[in-house]
């Protein structure tokens, strides 16, 4: 199961799955972050892929995603976070066109909100020096010096 969170990617996805002639196996699914199109206790397993940095409600999707969870069952998230904060002048200066950056948390943040969420064993690897993004040249190099990459792994229980 595929649960994507923008319609013009699920058609696409639906088009790559039907290309690859592994739609007999994978569904894609429409989801909105207020209440995911599942029943409780439905995944041991959900793995989100650079998706919360695009989101300003990362704990409402959190805790949907741990309630679709059966229970020893793990979330991970592999996402950017924030290394540096940014200024007010950056942020106001680029956030409309380059909202996926700044909306980045610190993994500090990503922490808190797993344990909100009531996940437990939490655990973090931090990729300092990988590129979570390929951002736009006017902010490459601001990002870089801000963002990195971490995954991030909770178990509910």
């Amino acid at each position: 199961m595929l649960a994507e969170l923008d319609g013009i990617i699920v058609d696409d996805a639906r088009k790559n799955i039907e290309k690859l002639g592994v739609d007999n196996i994978l569904k894609v699914t429409e989801a909105n972050i207020q209440k995911l199109p599942f029943n409780s206790d439905s995944f041991d397993v959900i793995l989100s892929d650079r998706t919360t940095s695009l989101l300003k409600q990362k704990l409402t999707l959190i805790k949907e995603m741990t309630r679709v969870l059966k229970t020893g069952g793990r979330l991970v998230i592999a996402d950017c976070m924030i290394r540096k904060p940014f200024t007010r002048n950056q942020v106001e200066q680029f956030q409309q066109n380059f909202a996926c950056v700044f909306q980045a948390a610190t993994l500090e943040d990503y922490m808190n909100i797993f344990e909100n969420s009531g996940l437990k064993a939490i655990k973090a690897i931090v990729f300092l020096d990988e590129e979570c993004v390929r951002p736009h040249s006017r902010i490459k190099d601001l990002a870089q010096r801000h963002i990195g990459f971490a995954v991030i792994c909770g178990r509910k229980s």
